[in-house]
């Protein structure tokens, strides 16, 4: 059984048409089902908890990946599928997992060949693609003893899970984060050179680059915690959208999210 959940965002005009022709496809492919739409009256953890206790198995999103990111901590409490109907802008999520956007994502839908994805855990809510920073003073600590600290030069901080600002760059040496490793990546970006980090481990700081792609640098970690420098402020975001308050911690759910995925999937 299917469960829509349908952004805010498209109740414009502009998607009328569009909408309407998932709405019958989804239709002719037999895949229907029940249908919300979100807004700020909806509670999306009771949505979902009362369609599960009807016996809901897969929840579909249709929307862009702020969409995604509303619904991921939600869906990962529960035993169900996550679907997705892309509609919008920005759609580099469902461009990762092969996903077509509007109506032609009724039929990879209807052959629901799913992947088990990691999921990231930030202070207990789920993340699919990164906790970020624009605020580089900060200190990283990670579970194996190494501390972790951007050099001025650094523009914004990340820990990532899947990377989506990716889907943009052609470079031939990108470093593409997977969603399948059991790891996250720390990652630091500036906007032109190199962005390295200074790593100390019982008290020998080195300066290291374990992995440079041109304007970034990362490491990849299973857990790590991130705090404000001395004297520094600190807000991050979760998947660009729900902001989380130091200290924070982040770890790895494996294989936590079971989402239909297209055969052209870059994961």
């Amino acid at each position: 059984m299917y469960f829509y959940l349908l952004d805010t965002f498209l109740q414009q005009k502009k998607y009328e048409r569009e909408i309407a022709r998932i709405e019958t496809r989804i239709t002719d492919l037999g895949i229907g089902g029940q249908v919300a739409r979100l807004n700020i009256l909806k509670d999306i953890n009771e949505l979902v908890q009362d369609a599960v206790k009807r016996g809901i198995s897969t929840v579909v999103v249709i929307g862009d990946d702020q969409t995604i990111g509303k619904v991921v901590d939600v869906v990962a409490r529960h035993d169900v599928v996550l679907g997705i109907i892309p509609v919008g802008d920005q759609l580099n999520v469902a461009k990762l997992l092969g996903i077509p956007k509007g109506e032609a994502a009724c039929e990879i839908l209807s052959r629901r060949i799913t992947e088990q994805l990691d999921l990231g855990v930030a202070n207990d809510f789920y993340f699919l693609s990164s906790l970020e920073t624009s605020n580089t003073d900060v200190v990283l600590e990670s579970d194996k003893g190494y501390r972790i600290i951007p050099l001025p030069n650094a523009e914004r901080v990340a820990i990532t899970n899947l990377a989506l600002w990716e889907q943009e760059d052609n470079r031939k040496n990108a470093f593409k984060p997977q969603p399948q490793d059991g790891i996250v990546e720390v990652v630091v970006m500036g906007k032109k050179k190199p962005q390295k980090f200074s790593l100390i481990k019982k008290r020998k700081p080195w300066l290291v680059s374990p992995h440079d792609h041109e304007d970034v640098s990362m490491a990849p970690v299973s857990k790590i915690s991130i705090e404000a420098a001395p004297g520094a402020a600190l807000t991050a975001t979760l998947d660009g959208k729900r902001v989380i308050k130091p200290p924070i911690e982040v770890t790895v759910a494996p294989k936590k999210l079971k989402v239909v995925v297209g055969k052209e999937r870059d994961i």
